[in-house]
């Protein structure tokens, strides 16, 4: 098993999702012992594989309104013996509002980072706060030179 890092808000979240399909299953299989359907979970896996993704950008979508000031920072996670980076951003409320794995952290990795978060969140801060990884700075200056940057 590979030793990975989860963020107590992503780990409660993959709970509650394990829960629901946990819970689904069991439904559909009552339903299928009644002679209703047939269904496996390789089904139920097949349908997630297919609608999770559309699911998520829906969910993203009724969100909201995220604020105005966004956190960022990277941690150092370890899988299967290799040195990772958990890239995250946080919104001023603490929700998460994205995450990105690389196997690096210099100036076109954090460039990687802040095109995908604005891409997925189709909105810009007013204010990034992240540490004093100097990528930062690099990457923002080029992407979004207009939002004010403060380290903390």
């Amino acid at each position: 098993m590979p030793d990975i890092a989860i963020h107590p808000k992503l780990s409660v979240a993959l709970c509650g999702f394990i829960i629901d399909l946990h819970l689904a299953c069991v439904t559909l299989k009552n339903y299928s012992q009644q002679g209703a359907f047939t269904v496996s979970y390789e089904t139920i896996r097949n349908g997630c594989q297919k609608f999770g993704q559309r699911y998520c950008k829906l969910l993203r979508k009724n969100r909201g309104r995220l604020g105005e000031t966004w956190y960022s920072n990277e941690v150092f996670i370890n899988i299967n013996g290799v040195l990772h980076y958990l890239w995250r951003a946080v919104g001023e409320d603490g929700d998460e509002i994205d995450i990105l794995v690389q196997k690096r952290k210099e100036k076109k990795a954090a460039r990687r980072f802040f095109r995908k978060l604005l891409k997925d969140q189709q909105a810009s801060p007013i204010k990034i706060v992240t540490d004093k990884l100097r990528s930062y700075s690099a990457a923002k200056k080029e992407l979004i030179p207009d939002v004010e940057h403060s380290t903390q």
